[in-house]
């Protein structure tokens, strides 16, 4: 089973539903015409404004520019006619323009006028409104203690307004806040039972099926399938009765509900009636989706044929509409596949393309977390102001320090060129230096036995190694507290962690590959074959869990103490570089997705290891027996914890003979 997100956001903003959007759209034209002609008489002032903020009203998410130009002409004209009511309405549109717009900072500016404006008035329905769309802008920047606080407030004075619509849209908008936090969720739901209560009461099912929807999801990422699936039938037959046929999603989710449970021909049925509703409604990002889910299912099910054919179709639709999301997991879906038939030709080459469209994918979250960081630095007071313009300044000096450096650079380099020409001996140790310097860069990217061998072919052979311990390491909460911090502080953190890391696996024979993120990956029994690489990880495992938490203990400065979770497996995989530009050393197969998968069902501060390890290292390290844990797809895999314990005697023996070999 993919990872589900979780819930989604209904806000007065877009008008309940994203679904809906087709319903304040229909027959809309004619509208715009008339009110445009009325403009076009010169009415009197009173028509006029009421005119401008009938029309901005209709624009600001079909076309927020032109909303944005009726609304201004509004607030204008209000100013002039004393009409405080009408002023904060028309400036409410100005930022819903902005918002959609996704100018957050201008929707903020003009979302407090408004606000201040209704509570001069002292409407309360008008300040519950701002109060809710102010929310929905900082929950978006997942500033979400800010974003709660103005939905509570909001709700606080809707309740005040005996406005039930606000209310049951408030508790969804609140709801999607508790639920970004593993210790709200229980709040989450009792909230969302409540939005259901008061929407089943307004005869409002596009409300309704948002929040049964969102119920049901929640309870699915809890792992509570069958409760589940009720929230999910009324959902879809909630949004059958709006007429839209937009009832693509919830039939998928069903799907994934009888996947967990085990009932995967129900799986199946709905997957494929997901896929057709998505066709009616050509709704193609909801055909990816339920294709990518037809995958998983027949893939879960070894029937590799039919999931080659499902991600076929799902690349082909995300290719159409450029959608990375589900691309990247349909190249991940047909690696697995390829890899499980033997097929690594076509398992490399859809890898290759998988770890393309991720960086890409990574990259867009690192602007997304960019424009977060300028979105609050935006409204921070002159005192930044001047603090930025200063570190501009600084900068403007930093060009000026560079562009004397070019300059002597520039001079040495020309001593350098009269050197070579005076001397050819002198020319041939240089090229002997950059050789060396150029074969210790290749070193610190490949093993030495992968790199001799790209020297001598140009090329590296794809090998096959029968058995191979694959670790992977991550750290809890890792995203989360980035945010919070400068890329100065989160590079110095990692650089500490995975400088440790690379030591202590060089210790105990074992290969890093890659770190992507947070996450660290390494493997022993390669590329030179041995027989105690499942040995060799747990303890290199163990070493990492004690540093670990020394660090935590004892953080040194600037560095910022972190939890981490191991997972190991233990297989046969294949081995190659790819890349031409940047050669990279990598691994493909099963057991990296099984250690994968070790690692995301482990606890943080323990380490989980798959049967095979623990065949391998039962008779010299204590472990306890998890029992079959369910992981991806529904598919249970025995695990074990090793005890962390046993190692600090292990540790203690170790470092004494070594200190007896020095002496």
């Amino acid at each position: 089973m993919k990872p589900i997100p979780f819930l989604q956001r209904v806000s007065l903003l877009s008008c309940l539903f994203l679904m809906v959007g087709s319903i304040c759209l229909y027959g809309q034209q004619d509208e715009l015409d008339s009110l445009k002609a009325i403009l076009a008489s010169e009415p009197d002032d009173e028509t006029t404004l009421s005119t401008l903020v009938s029309l901005s009203s209709k624009l600001y998410r079909a076309d927020p520019d032109e909303g944005i130009r009726y609304a201004t002409q509004a607030e204008e004209l209000a100013i002039q006619m004393d009409d405080k009511k009408t002023l904060a309405l028309a400036l409410k549109n100005i930022g819903l323009g902005y918002y959609f717009k996704s100018n957050f900072n201008e929707a903020v500016i003009h979302w407090n006028e408004s606000l201040d404006y209704y509570k001069e008035i002292e409407d309360v329905t008008g300040i519950s409104n701002l109060l809710s769309n102010l929310g929905a802008v900082y929950e978006s920047q997942a500033d979400y203690s800010t974003a709660l606080e103005y939905g509570v407030e909001g709700l606080r004075y809707a309740r005040q307004a005996g406005d039930q619509l606000r209310i049951a849209t408030s508790l969804i908008n609140i709801a999607t806040i508790y639920a970004e936090d593993e210790k709200t969720r229980p709040q989450a739901r009792e909230t969302l039972e409540e939005a259901i209560n008061i929407s089943q009461g307004l005869n409002a099912p596009d409300l309704t099926g948002t929040a049964a929807f969102n119920l049901g999801e929640l309870l699915l990422n809890e792992g509570q399938a069958k409760e589940a699936l009720p929230y999910f039938e009324k959902a879809l037959s909630d949004f059958s009765a709006i007429g839209i046929g937009h009832t693509s999603t919830p039939l998928n989710y069903m799907s994934k509900a009888y996947v967990v449970l085990g009932d995967y021909q129900k799986a199946l049925d709905y997957a494929d009636q997901s896929y057709d509703a998505a066709v009616e409604a050509d709704s193609k990002i909801e055909m990816a989706q339920a294709a990518l889910s037809t995958g998983d299912i027949y893939q879960f099910l070894n029937l590799p044929n039919y999931a080659i054919k499902a991600y076929s179709g799902a690349e082909a639709i995300s290719k159409e509409l450029n959608t990375n999301k589900e691309l990247a997991e349909a190249y991940d879906g047909l690696a697995e596949v390829y890899a499980g038939i033997g097929s690594y030709r076509s398992a490399f080459d859809y890898q290759n393309q998988y770890k393309e469209i991720s960086e890409q994918i990574r990259s867009a979250e690192y602007d997304e977390i960019v424009n977060k960081l300028r979105f609050q630095l935006d409204l921070e007071t002159k005192e930044k102001e001047i603090e930025i313009l200063s570190r501009d300044n600084a900068l403007k000096e930093a060009e000026i320090t560079r562009a004397g450096m070019i300059q002597r650079f520039l001079i040495s380099l020309g001593v350098l060129l009269l050197l070579i020409i005076g001397g050819v001996s002198y020319f041939y140790r240089i090229i002997r230096e950059e050789r060396n310097r150029f074969e210790k860069i290749l070193l610190n990217i490949l093993p030495q036995d992968t790199a001799d061998e790209l020297q001598a072919k140009g090329y590296v052979e794809a090998k096959k190694f029968d058995q191979t311990t694959v670790l992977f390491t991550d750290f809890k909460g890792f995203t989360s507290m980035s945010e919070s911090l400068s890329p100065e502080e989160i590079v110095k953190s990692i650089d500490y962690y995975f400088s440790k890391f690379d030591e202590i696996i060089g210790r105990y024979n074992l290969e890093k590959i890659k770190t992507i993120g947070d996450a660290y990956m390494c493997a022993g029994g390669l590329p030179v074959k041995n027989q105690t690489n499942a040995k060799d990880a747990v303890l290199a495992g163990l070493e990492i869990l004690s540093f670990v938490k020394e660090v935590a203990a004892n953080p040194p400065s600037g560095i910022h103490p972190l939890e981490v979770r191991i997972g190991i497996n233990t297989g046969s995989i294949v081995a190659g570089v790819v890349g031409t530009k940047k050669f990279q050393y990598d691994i493909w197969g099963n057991t990296v997705n099984v250690a994968s998968r070790m690692e995301s069902a482990c606890e943080t501060g323990k380490i989980n290891i798959s049967d095979r390890t623990y065949e391998l290292i039962k008779d010299e390290f204590a472990c306890t027996y998890r029992g079959e844990v369910e992981v991806k797809n529904g598919l249970k895999l025995k695990m074990y914890y090793v005890d962390n314990e046993e190692y600090k005697e292990f540790k203690h023996n170790f470092d004494f003979t070594k200190k007896n070999i020095l002496n």
